[in-house]
């Protein structure tokens, strides 16, 4: 029985079936299981009936793992991130465009005790001036012409009990930032045209991709707002920059070949790959996302090559590279501008017993002089100790 019992298993989890055919699947099994009819003793009769039965076959899953959409870094970044909510400490997050900013406050909204409410998205460089307080407070019926007949709730009182995400904080204007600050001291607001104040309980997570200590001393961003605002920083570094850059990449690609329409299976060459990791990625997650979908949507077989990559993608790498090594020439030209003859011969003995590992006869034939020669130098040199 336990073999029967493996075999139906496995025939259900190879083949995918119409309802018809699992229906009739269904049928032979209780047959089986539950009468004693000739076909349940006659193996043969059974293997005919399975034969008539249409079922479609279908690919195995994978065995691998599939790469995790968060990672240790990241998974790191939100557990302190969940503790601050605990104590309802506002959180200002940095980083530049595209570093994720948004896909970090919903990791930390599901992750925290507020989970279960709503999470309030504002683009802050969005809301145009004459609409800033409606936009945040709401407004009550009448209040101004063309105002609903039944008002409308803002945004701080549809983020009551949940999170109050404030994108793209350092676009503001000075406005908005003033209206801002008199709710983040207080916990209250007055709608437009209401004649009684509203308290919320909202968590509070601001985002910026410009740095606002230089706003505040430019004079472009209120100093009070700021420390309200700052109660402790996240920085979300550059994909650039990243440990797990690598583990991204692969969640992202595999992410989106099982979203192409077809069933043929994509590869990635490992030239494509090589290429990938080395780029800069300015524009960070989301420009790797653009490329990556660019490559897999276009082209048209079924092993992605560096010809499928886009072209503005290959020219940025290019120059990125061309960039670094002019930089490291640019060093290498001043350190050695800077080098005296005796600093080379120092460099160069040093290097050399390194390379040797203290080995003075292999050191002095490698240098082209004689045991004696090396001695004297290390000597004069001071190298004794070093070594």
């Amino acid at each position: 029985e336990e073999n029967n019992l493996k075999a139906v298993i496995g025939l259900v989890c190879d083949h995918k079936e119409s309802m018809n055919s699992l229906f009739a699947f269904l049928r032979l099994i209780c047959v089986l299981l539950t009468t004693d009819l000739p076909i349940a003793l006659n193996q043969s009769a059974q293997e005919r009936v399975l034969e008539k039965i249409p079922f479609k076959q279908v690919h195995k899953q994978s065995n691998v793992i599939p790469p995790s959409s968060t990672t240790d870094m990241l998974d790191e970044l939100v557990q302190k991130a969940v503790r601050l909510q605990t104590y309802k400490i506002p959180i200002l997050i940095t980083g530049e465009s595209g570093v994720g900013k948004d896909h970090f406050v919903n990791l930390v909204k599901n992750a925290g005790h507020r989970k279960n409410a709503p999470l309030i998205a504002i683009n802050c460089a969005s809301i145009p001036q004459e609409l800033i307080e409606s936009e945040l407070f709401g407004y009550e019926s009448g209040s101004f012409t063309g105002a609903r007949s039944q008002g409308k709730a803002g945004k701080f009182l549809l983020a009551d009990k949940g999170t109050l995400f404030l994108d793209e904080i350092g676009d503001m204007s000075f406005i908005l930032q003033f209206s801002l600050l008199r709710v983040l001291e207080t916990s209250e607001f007055m709608p437009v045209g209401g004649t009684r104040s509203v308290r919320v309980d909202v968590q509070v997570v601001a985002a910026t991709n410009v740095n606002l200590a230089e706003a505040v001393e430019a004079g472009r961003f209120r100093r009070d707002l700021y420390y309200r605002l700052n109660g402790a920083q996240i920085h979300l570094p550059p994909l650039r920059q990243r440990p797990d850059k690598k583990q991204i990449i692969a969640y992202i690609l595999q992410r989106e070949m099982t979203n192409i329409p077809h069933n043929e299976s994509i590869e990635v060459c490992s030239e494509v790959m090589d290429l990938i990791e080395k780029h800069p990625f300015p524009g960070n997650i989301r420009q790797l996302i653009n490329v990556v979908r660019a490559m897999l949507y276009t082209s048209a077989n079924t092993l992605i090559t560096v010809q499928d990559l886009p072209k503005d993608f290959l020219d940025e790498l290019h120059s990125s590279i061309t960039e670094t090594i002019m930089e490291k020439e640019h060093f290498y030209n001043d350190s050695f501008s800077a080098m005296s003859l005796t600093d080379w011969e120092i460099q160069a003995i040093k290097i050399t017993l390194r390379k040797c590992e203290g080995n003075i006869s292999l050191a002095a034939k490698r240098l082209g002089i004689t045991r004696t020669t090396l001695y004297k130098k290390i000597d004069r040199f001071g190298l004794i100790r070093q070594q």
